[in-house]
């Protein structure tokens, strides 16, 4: 399967998203043998002390420079203050901070690593 490569620009806190995603995400599972679902993967990606370049593809790192996600968070952070939850809307997710909201749309590897990644809609 060949990745759909996009950017897309956002409004005032993320100059640039980028998105790579696969026509089927895959459902991963971690070592454990326990599910890893998107939302715990998302909650990973905000509540994390640090972003960790295994979480992702190599083909997404090759766009996303990992230096470029962590700035993104400390961006998203010093805009909207801490993570407080996210809630599942159709086939999208809510992310909500302290003083705003957005949209996340994220796809997963046979591995469980991020493939494809949106944020949008911020608010």
């Amino acid at each position: 399967m060949k990745p759909v490569i996009g950017i897309l620009s956002s409004i005032g806190i993320l100059s640039t998203a980028l998105i790579v995603a696969f026509v089927q995400p895959a459902i991963a599972q971690v070592q454990s043998n326990q599910p890893l679902t998107e939302r715990t993967v998302l909650e990973r990606l905000f509540t994390a002390p640090e972003i960790q370049a295994e979480w992702f593809a190599p083909e997404f790192l090759a766009q996303v420079p990992l230096s470029e996600l962590q700035q993104g968070r400390i961006d998203l952070q010093q805009e909207f203050g801490s993570y407080q939850d996210i809630e599942e809307e159709s086939n999208t997710f809510v992310v909500i901070f302290e003083r705003g909201r957005f949209d996340a749309t994220l796809n997963l590897n046979e591995n469980g690593q991020i493939i494809g990644l949106l944020l949008d809609n911020f608010r």
